[in-house]
């Protein structure tokens, strides 16, 4: 029996390197959220630079248009010049075509503006751009290092696993039942050691002496009172 029970604890101990593997394998995609959150981040600034810069671009030709309009009806307001009678029409028109070029200048003005701030766009669309592909380029670089991670971590669960099945067959039957029972209550953990104050090294708390005496014998399978682990005396005490 002692060796049945010193089988079990083998087994407990490449369940847990079992569970640590699966966990690390399930795990490993989370290390390519930042990743691909910069990914993200560095789509939407290129999206709202694109869009800034069409804005500024339609503005700019609105605004085109509107001198275009303006320079035609100052054309019209200088050739009126040449026709009124009075003095009075000839100071209407002459203030009509001082505020047109006034308007004119202004449209100007920022049709520079527009264009000036567009170089400045551009340059920021660029960068955003090149970060966009950096992005991409780092992503791709790391879902190929988690994709080789998993690859191993594959490799070491099924070698893990072909051990386990070798181990279990030399396990008796009703102990690897009673193995996989205690698993399931006590969530994977089901072989523990007794500890030198002889609580359990599951749960903790304290043994009574009989059950403690039972454990000492490893004659049979002696489960934890609280926890209902199976308890082991420690392999570097003497029975």
């Amino acid at each position: 029996m002692l060796d049945q029970l010193r089988l079990l604890a083998e087994l407990q101990q490449l369940d847990s390197r079992l569970r640590a593997l699966e966990i690390e394998k399930r795990e490993l995609p989370q290390q390519l959220d930042r990743y691909q959150q910069a990914c993200r981040q560095a789509r939407e600034d290129l999206i709202a630079a694109q869009s800034e810069m069409a804005d500024a671009e339609r503005q700019r030709r609105a605004l085109e248009r509107e001198i275009d309009t303006d320079n035609d009806r100052l054309t019209k307001a200088q050739n009126r010049l040449r026709e009124v009678r009075t003095n009075k029409e000839y100071s209407a028109v002459l203030a009509e075509i001082d505020a047109g070029k006034q308007r004119i200048r202004t449209l100007e003005d920022q049709v520079l503006e527009l264009m000036e701030g567009g170089e400045h766009q551009q340059a920021a669309s660029q960068q955003c751009e090149q970060r966009l592909q950096d992005s991409a380029r780092a992503l791709a670089d790391h879902e190929r290092k988690v994709s080789e991670a998993q690859e191993a971590l594959s490799g070491d669960i099924a070698a893990h696993n072909h051990e386990r099945g070798k181990l279990i067959a030399r396990v008796q039957p009703e102990l690897y039942t009673a193995y996989q029972q205690a698993a399931q209550r006590a969530g994977g953990l089901a072989v523990v050691e007794v500890m030198a104050d002889e609580t359990c090294g599951g749960c903790y708390l304290r043994i009574r002496p009989q059950l403690i005496s039972e454990v000492r014998k490893q004659v049979s399978l002696v489960p934890c009172p609280h926890c209902k682990r199976l308890l082991l005396w420690p392999a570097s005490e003497t029975v």
